[in-house]
């Protein structure tokens, strides 16, 4: 890494910083929202891979994040119903509580700032869920 590269990484990282510790005073509801977000990026602690594919690379396919080695990660598309019942089987057994909680902030940020239901796959407009599902286009 180049020592410019670092510092761009590093003030990144402390505008991230400031963002959050400025909202806690500003906007105690948004630096939450933000922080539950940047919580579901990393994932579970403990549990299946599944688990993460279900939700952690769903939230950064979502996102458009690329993956370390520069490609877009999975799971860019609305995971179907059979998906969203495994997903919801394996947050409901025993040992995910921790993550689970992770999980419903995370989604309720979701809601709010991006107007998308990841638990049901659903974009949101003002009046409620929309018929249509929002496609992610994978970037080259």
């Amino acid at each position: 890494m180049t020592e410019t590269r670092r510092q761009e990484a590093k003030q990144v990282l402390a505008n991230l910083v400031d963002f959050i510790n400025r909202e806690s005073r500003e906007d105690p509801a948004c630096r939450s929202m933000v922080y539950d977000i940047l919580t579901l990026l990393r994932g579970p602690d403990s549990g299946t891979e599944e688990l993460k594919g279900y939700t952690s690379a769903r939230v950064r396919g979502f996102l458009g994040l690329a993956g370390p080695q520069g490609g877009l990660v999975v799971r860019t598309l609305p995971l179907n119903n059979d998906r969203m019942a495994a997903r919801q089987k394996i947050l409901d057994r025993d040992g995910e509580c921790h993550f689970h909680d992770h999980w419903n902030s995370g989604v309720y940020a979701f809601r709010e700032i991006y107007r998308y239901d990841l638990s049901t796959e659903t974009q949101l407009d003002d009046q409620g869920p929309k018929k249509s599902r929002v496609t992610v286009v994978p970037q080259d």
